[in-house]
This record gives C-alpha cells, sequence and structure tokens, in this order.
C-alpha cells in the first residue's frame, strides 16, 4: 500500500468534521505528507465554497476540471458511470492557475463535491446524479470502486512514500459509509484509519459508540478468517473450520484469491503476526469530543461518561479511545464557549519556544507600547485637526506629519519585536494596515496614468518638502479644479458637498504634491482629479437621494464606493478612458481600481486615529499577554485587521469585541489541534 486513508466520519451533522478534516491536513503536510481531501459530504456544503479564510487560501489548492472546481459527482456521473477515461492528474507549477486535476505539492489537494447543480432554470430535477449512491448498497459499491481509481492515480503521480487521503464523510450511516468501512477494513489497520467526532448529546455519544463498536467488530472478523487462513496452510491436519459471517466471507475471499493487492499485503501471515490490532483499537481508530462547554474544562460542572456504555452495548472501545472516564483523564475532549463564530477557522502559531529570558523581554515590550501611548496621547493634545479642511483653509501637513508619526512608531515598534524575539508576530503586520500604504498605492495609480496619457515617463520626488511654494501650487491646482468643475456644471453639487468630504483635499494634498512641477504636469493632473471628483459627487448625490442612505455619512458612502464597479456608460468616465493610451476593455478595469482606491485613502484619512490605536492595541494584547498562559498567535488577527483596518466591513464600535472573539476561538482550535497531533502519533503517522 503506497498511501494512508483517513476517513473523518460523524453521525449528526454539525459538530466539526470538516475542521477536523481541515486541520488533520495541514498537520500531516507539516509532517511532510503529499494532501488529497476528497469532500464525500455530497448533500452538505461544498468545502472549497466555504473556505474563504485568508488563511486556508494560501494554503488550498481546490482541484479543476474543465476550467472549475471540479465536482466529484459530475465526474462520478459523467465519465465513470459511462465506463469513460477518468481525468489524469497534473504537477501543478505557480504559474499555473487553471489546469484540469492540477495537484500542487505542500498544498491541502482538495477534490470537492455537491449533489445539486448551481444553475438557476426551470427544471425540476435539480441533482446531478441519481442519490441512491447514498442508500443502495450496488451504487456505493461503484462509487467507492471509483473513489479508488482517484487515490490510486493521484499516489502514482505523486510517487513519493508520505502521502496521505482524507475523506471527510457525509454524517450519519448511509450506503456510502459501509463500503467505505469495507474499503478502508481490507486494506488493513497501518494504512486504514478512523477518526470520529462528536458532541457532548447523549444520543450522539451513544450512536458513536456503536458505530464505533461495530466498525472494530468489523475488522476483528476478518482479523480472525485472516489468521485462521494462515494457520490452515501451515499447519496439518486441517484444522477444524469453525467460521461464520464476516469471518467465514472474508476467510473465503482469502482463499480464492478474491482480495486486491492492498489487502492480500495488509493481511499476509509476517503482518498479521506484527502486532495484534484487535486488542489495539487506538492504533487506528480515535474519536474527539467537540464544542464541550467551558464549565467541564474549569470543573464547574461535571459530565458523567459512564451513561454511555449501559446504552450503547459494551461500549468497550469507546472507553479506550477516550482513556478512564475520569472527567480530569479523558483524551480527546475540545473545549470552546459562546463566541465561537466560525466552522473553518484558522490554526493557531504558537509563540517562539525558543530559550531566552522572556521576562526581561516581555518588561522592554511593555515598556515600549507605553512608551508609544503616552507619546501618541501628547502629540493629540499639541495638534488638532481643522475639522472645515476646504479649498480656502490648508493645513493638511497636520495630517501628514500625523500619518509620519505613526508610520515612524510603528517601524520602531516592529524593530522592537524583531530584538525581542517576537519575529512571528512580525509576519502577522501587513504593510495593509500601514497608515502611509493607502497613499502610496494611490500615488503609483496617478504616475501610471500620467505616464498613459503623456505617452512617456513622469518623475516625482518621494521626500520633497511642502514649502509655502509647494502650497502655492497646490492653491493653484485646487483652483484649477473648481474651475474644471464649474466648466462641467459641477460647481453646485461640489459647493453643497465639500465641506462634508474634506478627505478629499486631504488625500489630493498627501498625493500629488511631488508630481506638481511643471505647468503640463498640473493640466494632466487637473483633468484627472475633476474627472474623478466629478464621477465621486455624481454618486454621492444619487447616493442621498436614495431614502435610505440620506442619514449616512460620507464615510458610509466611501466605504460602498471603495468596492463600486463603474461603468463605460458613464460619459465622464468614458472620456477619461479614450484620453489614455490604454485599450478600452483594459482600461475599464484599471480607472475603476484607480477610482476604488481614491476612495479607499479618504476612509483612511478619515480614520486614521483610530486605525491605528487599533493596531497597536491588537499587537499589544498578542505580544504582552500573561506570562503564565500559553500565547496564541493566530491567522484569525489578519482577517479581523482587515476587517476593521482595509475592507471596512466591521466598525470601530465591534473592532476589539471580535478581536476577543478571534483569541477565544485561537484557544479552541489549539485543544482540537493538540488532540489531533496525539492521534495521529499514537496511529503511528509520523
Amino acid at each position: 500500500m503506497k498511501y494512508k486513508i483517513i476517513s473523518v466520519e460523524s453521525r449528526k451533522g454539525g459538530v466539526g468534521k470538516t475542521t477536523a478534516a481541515l486541520n488533520l491536513s495541514r498537520l500531516l503536510i507539516d509532517k511532510g505528507y503529499d494532501v488529497l481531501l476528497i469532500d464525500i459530504d455530497i448533500t452538505g456544503t461544498n468545502i472549497v465554497d466555504a473556505l474563504d479564510s485568508s488563511y486556508w487560501k494560501q494554503i488550498i489548492n481546490p482541484i479543476k476540471h474543465k476550467g472549475k472546481n471540479a465536482n466529484l459527482l459530475n465526474i462520478y456521473q459523467d465519465l465513470y458511470m459511462r465506463g469513460l477515461k477518468l481525468p489524469s492528474w497534473k504537477t501543478k507549477s505557480d504559474e499555473d492557475e487553471i489546469i484540469d486535476f492540477g495537484l500542487r505539492k505542500n498544498n491541502i489537494n482538495i477534490l470537492g463535491s455537491e449533489i445539486y447543480n448551481n444553475v438557476s432554470n426551470n427544471n425540476q430535477n435539480n441533482l446531478i446524479c441519481n442519490p441512491s449512491l447514498l442508500f443502495d448498497e450496488l451504487h456505493a459499491y461503484w462509487f467507492v470502486e471509483y473513489l479508488q481509481q482517484i487515490c490510486n492515480s493521484f499516489a502514482n503521480k505523486i510517487n513519493n512514500k508520505k502521502i496521505a487521503v482524507i475523506l471527510d464523510n457525509s454524517p450519519g450511516f448511509v450506503g456510502i459509509n459501509p463500503a467505505i468501512h469495507e474499503w478502508l477494513t481490507d486494506i488493513g489497520p497501518v494504512n486504514g484509519k478512523f477518526l470520529t467526532i462528536s458532541s457532548l448529546d447523549k444520543q450522539d455519544l451513544i450512536s458513536c459508540s456503536r458505530a464505533i463498536d461495530n466498525l472494530h467488530g468489523l475488522f476483528q472478523n476478518k482479523f480472525i478468517g485472516a489468521k485462521l487462513y494462515a494457520e490452515t496452510i501451515k499447519k496439518s491436519p486441517i484444522k477444524d473450520f469453525n467460521l461464520s459471517g464476516v469471518s467465514k466471507s472474508f476467510y473465503l475471499r482469502i482463499a480464492s484469491k478474491n482480495l486486491n493487492e492492498d489487502a492480500t499485503e495488509a493481511y499476509n501471515l509476517q503482518n498479521i503476526n506484527k502486532i495484534d490490532f484487535t486488542k489495539k483499537p487506538n492504533l487506528y481508530q480515535a474519536i474527539i469530543i467537540n464544542k464541550v462547554p467551558m464549565e467541564i474544562k474549569d470543573n464547574s460542572f461535571l459530565y458523567d461518561f459512564s451513561d454511555i456504555r449501559y446504552f450503547s452495548g459494551n461500549g468497550r472501545v469507546m472507553n479506550e479511545l477516550l482513556g478512564n472516564h475520569n472527567n480530569e483523564n479523558i483524551n480527546h475532549l475540545v473545549f470552546y464557549d459562546e463566541y465561537i463564530n466560525l466552522q473553518f477557522v484558522e490554526p493557531s502559531l504558537s509563540r517562539n519556544s525558543k530559550a531566552y529570558d522572556r521576562r526581561s523581554n516581555l518588561s522592554i515590550v511593555r515598556r515600549h507600547f507605553s512608551r508609544l501611548e503616552t507619546k501618541i496621547i501628547n502629540n493629540r493634545k499639541e495638534t488638532k485637526y481643522n475639522d472645515n479642511l476646504s479649498i480656502s483653509n490648508i493645513n493638511y501637513d497636520v495630517i501628514e506629519k500625523n500619518i509620519e508619526l505613526y508610520q515612524n512608531e510603528l517601524d520602531k515598534l516592529i524593530d522592537r519585536l524583531k530584538r525581542s524575539n517576537l519575529r512571528n508576530i512580525v509576519r502577522l503586520i501587513s504593510k495593509e494596515w500601514y497608515p502611509e500604504t493607502p497613499i502610496e498605492t494611490l500615488r503609483q495609480y496617478f504616475n501610471e496614468f500620467l505616464i498613459d496619457y503623456s505617452h512617456s515617463n513622469f518623475d516625482y520626488e518621494d521626500n520633497i518638502e511642502k514649502s509655502d511654494r509647494m502650497k502655492m501650487f497646490f492653491k493653484e491646482f485646487a483652483y484649477q479644479i473648481e474651475r474644471q468643475l464649474r466648466n462641467n456644471k459641477m460647481s453646485q453639487i461640489f459647493y453643497d458637498n465639500s465641506m462634508y468630504n474634506p478627505s478629499f483635499n486631504a488625500v489630493l494634498y498627501l498625493v500629488v504634491s511631488p508630481f506638481l512641477g511643471d505647468k503640463h504636469t498640473l493640466e494632466e493632473l487637473t483633468e484627472i482629479t475633476s474627472a474623478i471628483l466629478s464621477i465621486q459627487l455624481e454618486r454621492f448625490s444619487e447616493y442621498q437621494s436614495n431614502s435610505e442612505n440620506k442619514r449616512q455619512s460620507i464615510r458610509e458612502f466611501l466605504i460602498s464606493e471603495s468596492k463600486s464597479k463603474l461603468s463605460l456608460n458613464n460619459e465622464k468616465l468614458y472620456r477619461l478612458i479614450k484620453r489614455s493610451n490604454r485599450k478600452i476593455s483594459r482600461n475599464e478595469v484599471f480607472i475603476t481600481d484607480f477610482y476604488n482606491s481614491f476612495c479607499k485613502a479618504q476612509i483612511r484619512i478619515i480614520d486614521i486615529d483610530e486605525d491605528f490605536d487599533f493596531l497597536i492595541d491588537v499587537l499589544k494584547q498578542i505580544s504582552c499577554g500573561t506570562e503564565n498562559r500559553k500565547e496564541i498567535l493566530f491567522p484569525y488577527i489578519k482577517d479581523a485587521l482587515d476587517n476593521v483596518i482595509v475592507l471596512k466591513t466591521i466598525p470601530h464600535s465591534r473592532a476589539n469585541n471580535e478581536m476577543q472573539k478571534g483569541f477565544k476561538s485561537a484557544t479552541y482550535m489549539t485543544e482540537f489541534q493538540e488532540s489531533l497531533s496525539s492521534i495521529i502519533e499514537k496511529w503511528g503517522v509520523k
């Protein structure tokens, strides 16, 4: 057998089976395995469609077929059941985005499934294939044969000693499950493993216990049949034949050479004498009890597991998998709390465990944060923003100095964390959160636009000093914009709304000042900026005309605009594109991105203080946690910071609550990971 197969199962839905399958896949990748994860939960959500986390996107490789995410059932119905050749696996390079059956090493290669067609039509029968494979023994047998072909071809293409296939099964015990149990018990307990996920619900535990016992009984009977066959061919005279049921059937399969190569190898005399798995079920089976209330962890409540054995038959195998039925010694309980809000949460990263004087470093880092907070508070007392930043009253340099201060202090903090052996935290810090990033991004768009307009390169000074002369340039620039708007009959809208949107002028001052060197550049910038501002003002007027939006602020408008798609039907946009040196179809996307980046920069200017405070607060929490507890770094932090600072989908009023949910989810997922690590170590998966 060239590879291991692990079947992840549950008796009911929503207990974390897919979460376990994903994290198990990740653990095996860390151990050097090439992994194929097959979604057999055909009536549930396709795994690939459910994974929108930034962390998982970096490590998963959705298998494609005909240019789309492959559907296990489409291929089964259209190819396998018609006797046609299945797609061949191909090795996928980093440059290959879409390639049919392209596998990628060091990734979780996911083959998804969905029994329903994702097409909206009047067809009443919206099923991809007959659901009989869920219930009918024959169809389930064919389906498992189909899975075997896919797995074997994957293993042959990888040609590596360490290959694992994870099966994410349908909940319950439908037709596919017994066929999979037959398959995996045939290949033997060294390569066929079973992981059951249960909740604390008593009926769920009883059902899981019975299933675990039945599965062990199936393997036990096959082992008995194989052992008797080995003794029969070895001894003379032949021992009395006293078998029935599964044992007899398996004996006859071996005797008639009706086993495939993998099963024959698994049950040969040498292997069955090596270790008696019938006495050690924890070497090929495991159970995780998931979502256990925190009150059990802190011993506020006790849960009586002893009842389970009386309701589930003998419950012997369940007892062995869980350990002693004493709350303090039960294995593989994963605790949770009421704040877990995602099913597909990312795995955690633990604090770097290198030997160093953590107490001393932690003290230094805390002092650094304290000095930083004091400096920011004092700076805000000394400098106050003018609430009416307009063309006639320019003091945008106050905002610019604050951005520079924030950026400099963030750079110093990052350096301090590196020198304090906290580089794992530094790796979490995305450049998208930097105070200067939106301005730099927009400046790059302006530069590219100028190159397109004039068909020549434009140079600008990065560190240009904002002298009085430069302010005069900008004042002239602002006047030309106002004149351009007047010519376009937009001046009234501009006067009505400019006082509510000082961020536009502030962004212009920060972005275009380095370009304002000659008359030709000034004219080009005026044309570009006037068009962008005209489009924004028009859309803002339309936005406010909607009764639902009348009470919403310019900030809320800009958040919605930062995700907008502009249309060529807009006359001003079309005129702007025509002046450029790009093809219309390509330039429409560029102009939209340019416009959206302008809106994003405005929001970031409006939120600059709150964004920076939140970023520093989060970094402080993950850097200066309590010394006596295990510190956790969690990629969910990245998603939360992206949502608050970059995407603006979470307001600052909810930001801290969302982050606390993330920290608690991190603790939960760490326990999940620790249970899985313990299980695969016990299984001998190295």
